[in-house]
């Protein structure tokens, strides 16, 4: 008996530090945020324009690289 009521001890005191662990976590959290250097909007909107930029040159050269090689492929296929 001595037994279950040491587990039983252990469980209320970890129940009893679950909140205080999470009200850690989150100051911690929201420190955290303060310490971010956040992008000015105009250097978010010159990074979105290079990702997007970027996107759509590495699109281009992968579809030419596609019709390249397809081509190839039929002028091979046509050979044999």
């Amino acid at each position: 008996m001595a037994k279950q009521t040491s587990k039983s001890s252990k469980t209320d005191k970890q129940k009893k530090k679950a909140p205080n662990r999470l009200m850690q976590f989150l100051r911690d959290a929201r420190a955290e945020i303060r310490r971010v250097i956040w992008p000015t909007p105009a250097e978010t909107r010159n990074l979105t324009a290079l990702v997007i930029l970027l996107s759509v040159a590495l699109g281009l050269l992968m579809g030419f690289f596609d019709w390249a090689f397809s081509k190839l492929y039929q002028l091979l296929a046509g050979v044999f």
